[in-house]
């Protein structure tokens, strides 16, 4: 015998994981926050600025050294892929900070 087929069940709509209802400032008020950040650790923030600038010229340097220089916009490309994972110690910062000020 045939089985009955089963019926459709239509599905629960699941809340998107992207932030679409952000308010048209959101971008300036992260802009804002991440100044607040830079004048209360001045030090650590541009030091680790300067850090990761200085890893790029040296990787730069070192491709127009081996006459690979061809290779710039293809090494710029993939410094923005790793560019996240290299402000993961800024995070750590603005973590920091927000962790002393709420124990204030």
């Amino acid at each position: 015998m045939l089985e009955p087929l089963p019926t459709i069940q239509t599905r629960a709509p699941v809340e998107s994981p992207h932030a679409r209802h952000l308010p048209a400032r959101a971008a300036l008020d992260w802009l804002a926050a991440g100044w607040r950040d830079l004048a209360r650790a001045p030090g650590s923030s541009l030091a680790y600025g300067a850090a990761v600038v200085a890893l790029s010229w040296a990787v730069l340097w070192a491709l127009a050294t081996w006459g690979l220089l061809y290779l710039a916009l293809p090494a710029l490309s993939g410094f923005l892929i790793v560019g996240p994972f290299l402000g993961v110690g800024l995070y750590q910062i603005s973590r920091g900070l927000a962790q002393v000020s709420r124990c204030l």
